[in-house]
C-alpha cells in the first residue's frame, strides 16, 4: 500500500472515466521514476552540447557505483601507527559538554557506526572529542589526537608541493576538480593499531576501523594510497606521411587502457624528409610538450608505443 499527500487545490475539478483518461494518451498507471534515479548524481548538463550528452550518460551509467552511497575499500595499503620508544598509553576523560553537544556527538557516532567505520573499544588509550563550529552554523566532529601524535613516529612519505601542482597546469585550457567522497574512510587501519585510535565521549569508547581525521601520519598514508592506485601511463605515437597523432593512455583495473588526452598535427615539408625514427621521436617530444599537465610528475610512466603508416 502506498501513502502520500497532495497540496490543497482551490480551482475547479473534472471527473473523467477510465476510457477518457486513456484517450488523453496515458496508460492508466502512474508514471514511476527509474529505480536507480535517486542514485544518479546531480549533474548540471544545460551547457553540455547535445552530441556529448549520450556519451555523458553512458559514462555515468558505467561508473554508477561511485555514487551509490557505499564506501569503497583500498586494499593496497593500510594505516600503521608506530609509537616512539618508551611511549606510555594516555587515556583522557571526555570534555565537558552540554545536552545539545552530547546529542550531536551521539548522532555522529551513530552515523559512523552504520557504515562500519568505528567499533566499540576497551583500549587503555582514549582521546577526547571536540566539536568545532563551521561557517554554515553546523559543527565538525573532531578527535583530539594531540597526545597520541606526540608519541607517534612521523612518516616521511613525500606530499605534493602546491607550487609543483600549479606549474603542472601550465598550457591547459580545461580544468577538472575531484573531491573524494569520505576518502579517509576508504583506507583501513591496521588491526593491531586500531586500539590506539580509540576516542572517548559520553556515549562510550570507540576505535576506528577506517582511517580517521586528526592523525599526524594520515595525509602521508592517503597520498601513498593515491599513488599506489594510479594506473600506468603510456605515450602512443602514430605517424603517417604527412600527419602525426599522439595520445596518452592510462591503464585501468580491467587491464584495458583509457584515453586521457590526444592531439594531431600536420608535418611541415622539412619534417616529411625526416627518418621514421626521428619522426617518432619528434612525436614523443610533442606529446610531452602538449600533454604536459597529464604526465608531468607521474612516476608510473610505463613506456612509449609507436606505429608508422606508409609513405616510406
Amino acid at each position: 500500500m502506498s501513502l502520500g499527500f497532495v497540496d490543497r487545490y482551490e480551482g475547479t475539478g473534472t471527473a473523467v472515466t477510465t476510457e477518457q483518461w486513456q484517450a488523453l494518451g496515458t496508460n492508466g498507471t502512474p508514471t514511476q521514476a527509474p529505480e536507480d534515479s535517486d542514485n544518479r548524481p546531480h549533474i548540471y548538463t544545460e551547457n553540455v552540447p547535445e552530441r556529448f550528452k549520450a556519451r555523458l550518460d553512458e559514462l555515468i551509467e558505467k561508473h554508477y557505483k561511485l555514487w551509490d552511497g557505499s564506501l569503497g575499500l583500498i586494499k593496497a595499503t593500510e594505516h600503521r601507527i608506530k609509537l616512539k620508544p618508551g611511549a606510555k598509553p594516555v587515556r583522557l576523560n571526555p570534555y565537558q559538554m552540554g545536552p545539545r553537544s552530547r546529542e550531536k556527538i551521539r548522532e555522529q557516532v551513530d552515523k559512523m557506526t552504520q557504515p562500519d567505520v568505528i567499533e566499540p573499544s576497551s583500549s587503555e588509550w582514549a582521546s577526547p572529542i571536540v566539536l568545532v563550529p563551521k561557517l554554515d552554523g553546523s559543527s565538525r566532529f573532531c578527535i583530539d589526537y594531540r597526545q597520541l601524535n606526540e608519541r607517534t613516529v612521523r612518516d616521511a612519505y613525500p606530499l605534493p608541493r602546491m607550487d609543483d601542482c600549479l606549474d603542472s597546469l601550465g598550457g591547459a585550457y580545461f580544468f577538472s576538480t575531484l573531491d573524494c567522497n569520505a576518502g579517509y574512510w576508504q583506507i583501513p587501519v591496521a588491526l593491531e593499531d586500531r586500539h590506539l585510535t580509540t576516542f572517548i565521549c559520553h556515549s562510550g569508547t570507540f576505535q576506528c576501523k577506517l582511517l580517521p581525521f586528526g592523525l599526524c601520519n594520515a595525509p602521508a598514508t592517503f597520498q601513498q594510497a593515491i599513488d599506489m592506485k594510479e594506473g600506468k601511463y603510456i605515450i602512443a605515437v602514430d605517424a603517417s606521411y604527412d600527419q602525426l597523432g599522439c595520445s596518452v593512455l592510462q591503464e585501468q583495473p580491467s587491464g584495458e587502457y583509457h584515453l586521457v588526452g590526444s592531439f594531431s598535427k600536420g608535418l611541415t615539408p622539412a619534417e616529411k624528409n625526416y627518418t621514421v625514427t626521428k619522426i617518432k621521436g619528434l612525436g614523443v617530444v610533442w606529446t610531452v610538450s602538449m600533454l604536459r599537465p597529464y604526465i608531468e610528475g607521474r612516476t608510473s610512466l610505463y613506456g612509449v608505443i609507436t606505429r608508422h603508416c606508409g609513405g616510406y
